[in-house]
């Protein structure tokens, strides 16, 4: 049995939706590279390329039949996987880029950029219920809620990384010594880096709040029914 055959429908419904979403993203972005004669903003394609990846790990360790049982396995997956979450919540910092430009509608850049940080925000979102999904199973709801929240500060501490001191979810492997001394003085002194700690902790309870909000979504969506 393939990993599409073990999906079950519903999740291979929502699967097609962001997949057709990030058709309508890319659309967008042509358009305007047509229109404007530039490639400005395709760096919000590869951006989404990076978000999706995540959400393909997770699919693996929740429905594949072997993956997430071996805890060797589940264990290199857990940490590729946590590695490029935070590229799908990222997104939502590329409407710094938002400026008025010349020939160019301001209400056409906002709704693609928008448009993109919202699919990268569903699908990041998406990977951390299959992994809450994957903790529950394998150990208890607690452990699965703490995981949850861990992660999502994890996440928002990822945003600044990439953000402000332009670190890539690759530098772990190419330059891990000088992401964890940066890491590390933010931790040791955090006094000095008020900023990253108030983006850190912004950010944490909104994606916290958002991740909160979809699942009760989804649960009021299943007692309904």
């Amino acid at each position: 049995m393939n990993l599409l055959e073990t999906i079950p429908q519903k999740r291979r419904q929502l699967i097609l939706l962001v997949f057709f979403m990030a058709l309508f993203n890319v659309c967008l972005v042509l358009f305007r590279a047509y229109w404007s004669n530039t490639y400005l903003y395709f760096f919000l394609a590869w951006n989404l390329l990076l978000a999706f990846i995540p959400m393909g790990i997770s699919l693996v360790l929740r429905y594949h039949q072997h993956s997430g049982k071996r805890l060797l396995v589940a264990g290199i997956l857990l940490s590729g996987w946590l590695l490029f979450l935070p590229n799908s919540f990222y997104i939502i910092t590329d409407l710094f880029h938002l400026r008025p430009k010349t020939g160019i509608p301001l209400w056409y850049d906002l709704l693609m950029i928008f448009s993109f940080a919202w699919n990268g925000l569903i699908v990041g979102y998406l990977s951390i219920f299959d992994v809450h999904e994957f903790l529950e199973e394998r150990w208890n709801k607690s452990v699965a809620w703490s995981g949850s929240v861990f992660i999502l500060v994890l996440c928002a501490f990822g945003v600044y990384l990439g953000r402000y001191l332009r670190w890539n979810s690759w530098d772990i492997l190419t330059d891990p010594l000088s992401i964890l001394m940066d890491i590390g003085r933010r931790v040791v002194y955090p006094a000095q880096y008020l900023d990253a700690w108030g983006i850190t902790i912004g950010y944490s309870l909104f994606f916290i709040l958002g991740y909160i909000t979809l699942r009760v979504f989804s649960k009021a969506e299943i007692a309904a029914r």
